[in-house]
């Protein structure tokens, strides 16, 4: 990245106390044309305007990923949520609703693959 990178106009006249971090991670990713993945609701809400919508991406969209792959077990939800809880975190709702999708698109995965 660049100094120009990082003095995008649409990123700095929106930057409504976000992080450097952030702001640095939003650039990186229009340049690069990666994901985005965060947490903070102010750095998404820019993010889905500077950035492609589908390249937007948050820490329950990565949970329910990681839920549908396998690579984390049902039994583990409620570690993960108890501990994000703890950290005085507010996305356990999401947690939740992510799990479900990540069932629900299990299942659907599954009964495709036996009707093929």
């Amino acid at each position: 990245m660049d100094v120009e990178d990082l003095q995008d106009v649409e990123i700095l006249q929106n930057r409504k106390r976000l992080s450097l971090g952030e702001l640095s991670s939003i650039a990186f990713a229009n340049k690069t044309k990666q994901a985005f993945l965060t947490d903070d609701q102010k750095a998404r809400r820019l993010a889905e305007r500077v950035l492609q919508p589908d390249h937007v991406q948050t820490i329950p969209h990565l949970f329910g990923w990681l839920l549908f792959t396998g690579a984390l077990q049902d039994s583990d939800k409620d570690c993960v949520i108890g501990e994000h809880a703890a950290m005085k975190r507010p996305l356990g709702r999401f947690f939740e609703e992510m799990y479900l999708s990540a069932l629900e698109q299990r299942l659907k995965s599954k009964l495709c693959g036996e009707q093929s």
